[in-house]
C-alpha cells in the first residue's frame, strides 16, 4: 500500500506477478506515465484516522455498554473517508486489473491492454 503521492514529471513502472495488488490512497499530481503490468492496481481514498486503545480497555468499556472505543485506527467499512486526487498523464495497464475505488478521482488517458477495469466501485 502506497501512501504517499507521487508528484512532477516521472514515470513510474509497477512490474509483478498477476497475485500481488498494489493499493494508492495517497494523491498523484504526475504529468508522466504509470504503468502497472500484471497483478492489480486499486486507487482509492482514505479512511479518516481515529484514536484508539488497548482490547483490554475496549472490552471492559463493553460490558458497561459503551461500543464506541475503537482498536483500530482506520477500517475500511467506516463511514467517514478523506477524498484523494488522482492526476496522471497516462496510466498504462498491460495485463493487468484495475479498480478506481471509493473517494477517488482520476484524470489523465488509460492505455488498456488486456486489462480489466472496474470504475467507482
Amino acid at each position: 500500500m502506497w501512501h504517499g503521492h507521487f508528484t512532477g514529471n516521472l514515470s513510474v513502472l509497477n512490474n509483478t506477478s498477476s497475485a500481488v495488488d498494489f493499493i494508492m490512497d495517497g494523491g498523484a499530481d504526475m504529468s508522466g506515465s504509470f504503468t502497472q503490468q500484471g497483478g492489480g492496481l486499486y486507487i482509492q481514498g482514505h479512511p479518516v484516522v481515529h484514536a484508539v486503545s488497548s482490547e483490554a480497555v475496549a472490552a471492559a468499556l463493553r460490558k458497561q455498554g459503551d461500543n464506541s472505543v475503537l482498536t483500530r485506527p482506520v477500517s475500511f467499512t467506516q463511514k467517514d473517508w478523506e477524498s484523494r486526487t488522482f492526476s496522471i498523464g497516462q496510466l498504462k495497464l498491460k495485463e493487468a486489473s484495475f479498480s478506481l475505488s471509493r473517494n477517488a478521482t482520476l484524470t489523465g488517458d488509460i492505455d488498456a491492454d488486456n486489462a480489466t477495469m472496474v470504475l467507482g466501485k
